[in-house]
């Protein structure tokens, strides 16, 4: 970036060349020595740094930000798969492989990458940027076959749900709270079949979410009763699923059983976040419900979340 930045510093590409050739030997130590963590990572970082230069097409096959990027979400997937790992949203880099797609003119790939990186970005929370995503997906959506128009429109919707519970007034709390939840209008999208079946877990993380934050605004308007259902309600959703997406959502689940453990049926219950060292040193760990915490590999291990009544008695 800094040799880009200021051209003045490696006029005739001098160290720019001597840098890419060191990380093209690691890449290829790593592919002799099967590393797909490392692997993954050598991919990326040619990509960036080859989409910071705006080279997206070569003469050389692999020397363009859309053959490294490609490479490197692939081999993310491959991970998930061969290391029984769970999947990375990485929705920056599907982000930019979609805007590399679009300036090369191939409209079709960048509009599948463009709803991956919603995707993404609904999974982290970050919402600005999915709807920034968003803006760039839509007009490409004109051409589109029926069915990405479909997960474009519903991937909106859950966009649009979640980012007005933050302007919920007491009112709209008291209203949606005695709807049924596979029914509720505010939560349509849960039944829209523009995602295949083993997209559920997606749908399910995004329920949880958008039905967390709504029992935190209910607190907030003054609606504890109102805040419990929500709250029951997200529980039994993310029950269902083995994995957090993120940390915000350890966040939720710790106002979930502080509200709720305050309830007869609940009981006296508290969130921890481990390593897997330490739910193999301490199988303890492992009497209640288990997560796996997502986008955790540079913390350098693999975290776990849990819920559990043993833990909470174990620390006092």
């Amino acid at each position: 970036k800094l040799y880009h930045k200021y051209p003045q510093l490696d006029p005739q590409g001098t160290h720019f060349r001597k840098l890419t050739r060191l990380l093209y030997r690691g890449k290829g130590l790593a592919y002799q020595q099967e590393n797909l963590f490392a692997i993954q990572k050598f991919h990326t970082v040619l990509g960036l740094i080859y989409a910071e230069r705006n080279q997206w097409t070569s003469e050389w096959a692999p020397g363009n930000a859309i053959f490294q990027l490609r490479h490197a979400l692939d081999v993310a997937q491959k991970r998930a798969r061969v290391e029984k790992k769970d999947f990375q949203p990485l929705p920056h880099l599907h982000r930019l492989l979609a805007d590399g797609y679009l300036l090369v003119e191939k409209v079709n790939l960048a509009r599948i990458e463009y709803m991956e990186a919603m995707k993404g970005y609904l999974d982290i929370d970050s919402l600005d940027n999915a709807a920034k995503t968003y803006d760039r997906l839509e007009p490409l959506l004109e051409n589109a076959p029926d069915t990405e128009v479909q997960k474009a429109v519903a991937l909106n919707k859950i966009l649009l749900v979640r980012l007005s519970i933050s302007q919920w007034s007491r009112e709209d709390i008291e209203q949606k709270s005695k709807m049924d939840y596979e029914n509720a209008a505010f939560f349509g999208w849960v039944k829209d079949n523009a995602f295949k079946s083993k997209q559920h877990s997606f749908i399910n993380r995004q329920c949880f979410k958008a039905l967390a934050d709504a029992g935190t605004i209910a607190i907030q308007v003054g609606e504890p009763a109102a805040a419990s259902h929500f709250y029951h309600v997200a529980y039994g959703v993310i029950n269902k699923e083995d994995v957090l997406a993120s940390m915000n959502d350890v966040s939720r689940l710790s106002k979930i059983t502080s509200v709720l453990s305050e309830s007869p049926d609940w009981g006296k219950k508290q969130v921890f976040v481990v390593t897997d060292f330490d739910l193999k040193a301490n199988p303890s760990y492992k009497d209640g419900k288990i997560w796996s915490l997502m986008a955790t590999e540079q913390l350098g291990c693999s975290m776990q979340v849990g819920i559990t009544q043993t833990f909470a008695k174990e620390i006092k």
